[in-house]
């Protein structure tokens, strides 16, 4: 008997019936439990360790952002840390003022918090609100109002790939954007100013009628300024910024990890129709930069050469069958060194009574893993030590 290796690459896959949605990911199941306890607890603490930056902080009071996931800061009427802030407060980071349509404020107040039209469109994720110039956001004839915010950009950042997702709603338009005194209708003339006819009419306050805007250049290390300009017919000023939350693009190049399957001792051996073989499942990372972590292989099965069940044993056992069946879980595979590809590999047992013989097909199915990118970096936190 003549014994060989099987590579998976040559193998056909057939048709798969459906993973069973409780046994394809125990190893994730079991994670994430204990994720989503640690999750609520780290929930359950109120105060947030700043990340360390070299940038001088000259104004305490200026919120630090990390990364765009910080974006959510720059809601209007949104904290950070206790939620939305009730109507008739003050913003703890807008400000606003009235101008003119070519001159900035010559001061700026802390912006009022103010919901008080029902035509206002309500923040679509629940976690901003509306601001005015005025504790009860009314006023007459037509005015052109600014709202600033200003932030430190951790000097970790690179400004020249730092972007923030964000909507803005107004009563009446958004007439142009600031970014450190760069008006961005230079980079979004289609977006901005919101309109070129009647702008202090114009219903910037409904639902879908926002300026959805990727605000990605003129940002430098360390200080940043953002001022919204916004023209604004009476009887009533408001504004809403909301940060328009997504997935940013990973931009990777399809990645394959190289599986294979092996069996036997030597090469004078071969599967027979009655048989008892330990297999060898190898994952491998033939890439140098980036791991294959989570890796799971969620079920191993075998059919017939045409994709259907296999013959059945007068007890209505399959007369092929793998065991167990799965889930495999593989872990961390590492990236390809200069030492070679990195592999991890399991065993399964195949079990043939009685089988027919033939050609057969081995399923490998619900194969889920991260790819992840390695880099190596150093952060660090700031706490601050009460006197006992």
């Amino acid at each position: 008997m003549q014994k060989t290796k099987l590579p998976l690459s040559s193998l056909t896959p057939g048709n798969a019936e459906k993973l069973d949605e409780n046994t394809k990911n125990n190893c994730g199941r079991i994670s994430a439990e204990v994720n989503d306890k640690l999750l609520q607890q780290f929930g359950a603490k109120f105060n947030l360790l700043q990340k360390c930056t070299d940038c001088e902080i000259l104004n305490p009071g200026w919120p630090i952002i990390n990364s765009p996931v910080d974006a959510k800061l720059l809601n209007t009427a949104y904290n950070g840390a206790n939620g939305i802030l009730p109507q008739g407060a003050t913003d703890l980071h807008w400000e606003a003022g009235e101008g003119t349509a070519t001159s900035l404020p010559a001061a700026w107040i802390p912006a009022w918090v103010f919901d008080g039209s029902t035509s206002w469109v309500d923040s679509p994720y629940s976690n901003a609100d509306w601001i005015s110039f005025y504790s009860d956001g009314s006023h007459d004839g037509e005015r052109d109002y600014y709202f600033r915010y200003r932030f430190y950009l951790n000097s970790a950042i690179n400004p020249n790939q730092f972007a923030l997702e964000m909507d803005f709603y107004a009563d009446n338009c958004v007439h142009e954007i600031l970014v450190n005194g760069v008006a961005q209708s230079t980079h979004h003339p289609a977006l901005l100013p919101q309109t070129q006819t009647s702008p202090y009419n114009h219903r910037g306050f409904d639902a879908g009628a926002q300026v959805r805007i990727s605000l990605s250049n003129d940002w430098k290390a360390c200080e940043n300024e953002i001022i919204i300009h916004v023209k604004s017919g009476s009887p009533l000023i408001g504004f809403l910024a909301q940060n328009a939350f997504k997935c940013y693009p990973s931009n990777f190049p399809e990645l394959t990890p190289s599986i294979n399957i092996s069996w036997g001792d030597s090469d004078c051996d071969c599967l027979e129709t009655d048989d008892f073989e330990i297999m060898s499942i190898s994952v491998c990372n033939p890439y140098a930069g980036i791991s294959f972590n989570n890796f799971i292989i969620g079920k191993i099965s075998v059919v017939d050469e045409f994709g259907n069940p296999v013959a059945t044993l007068p007890d209505g056992t399959p007369s092929v069958d793998v065991h167990p069946i799965g889930p495999y879980c593989f872990g961390s595979i590492g990236p390809c060194t200069e030492k070679g590809t990195n592999c991890v590999a399991r065993e399964f047992v195949l079990f043939n009574r009685g089988a027919k013989s033939g050609k057969y097909k081995i399923l490998i199915e619900g194969v889920c893993f991260d790819v992840c990118k390695n880099y190596s970096l150093n952060t660090c936190f700031e706490m601050k030590l009460c006197k006992s």
